[in-house]
């Protein structure tokens, strides 16, 4: 899904008294959606260093819930490290997108789910040392199937105590993911969803939800709007 444009530079909020002060900066690497650079830095005790920062640009990851409270995840082969894994629905932000706007097309374009309601759930810095990037999270309320999953992904739906087990076992280890979930399981504990509220369970108009169960044996803002654009930055990792 990736363009021919460079990566958006994130842009992060400095702290004003910085213990490292950069001397001078050095392009290494470039593609369409990475670049590296080499930082000559001087530390808070006069010694020098360097650093490499990857620029990737941000990016969002989404937790999709259905109306009776089960959560969607994503089984996909990620090729750096060989394997498939469970995750969230997670991409880029194009160049001229807002976090909200590209959490909607990502979610729509990886799983065919949308949602009319919209919370933040923070945000990650993956890797701050050398990864100039953040990860916006949200929690996409009342998910709904309106079209097909994109090719390559398997799309499950487990309840809270699966997702918590998976969690507690290892099988997620994407961080944004484990970051956005345990958001979510953290602070709708004292607020669980009704038993059946909102949308009929699994149903839109396509039809009943057949994704399958998994195991297979088995203070935020919120903002609602209507649809989403359908462009394809890259997918970050």
């Amino acid at each position: 899904m990736g363009t021919d444009r460079p990566p958006v530079k994130s842009v992060l909020v400095q702290d004003p008294e910085r213990p490292i002060t950069t001397t001078a900066v050095r392009p290494v690497y470039a593609s369409r959606w990475w670049q590296v650079e080499e930082h000559d830095v001087v530390h808070a005790d006069g010694t020098a260093g360097m650093y490499n920062v990857l620029h990737c640009g941000d990016g969002v990851t989404v937790l999709a819930v259905t109306s009776d409270g089960e959560l969607y995840l994503i089984r996909e082969y990620k090729y750096a490290i060989g394997r498939h894994i469970l995750q969230l629905p997670s991409g880029g932000v194009d160049d001229g997108e807002q976090p909200l706007q590209a959490a909607m097309r990502e979610l729509l374009e990886e799983t065919g789910l949308a949602a009319a309601t919209w919370t933040s759930a923070g945000i990650v810095h993956p890797y701050p040392t050398n990864v100039a990037a953040t990860v916006h999270l949200f929690i996409a309320h009342d998910a709904r199937p309106v079209q097909d999953p994109e090719p390559g992904i398997d799309l499950l739906r487990v309840d809270r105590d699966t997702a918590l087990d998976l969690i507690t076992k290892h099988e997620v280890t994407h961080a944004a993911s484990l970051a956005c979930l345990l958001t979510y399981l953290q602070l709708s504990a004292a607020n669980p969803p009704p038993a059946n509220g909102g949308l009929s369970h699994g149903v839109s108009d396509r039809g009943p939800d057949t994704s399958p169960r998994w195991p297979p044996s088995a203070t935020s803002t919120t903002t609602r709007l209507p649809g989403t654009s359908r462009s394809s930055p890259p997918a970050r990792p």
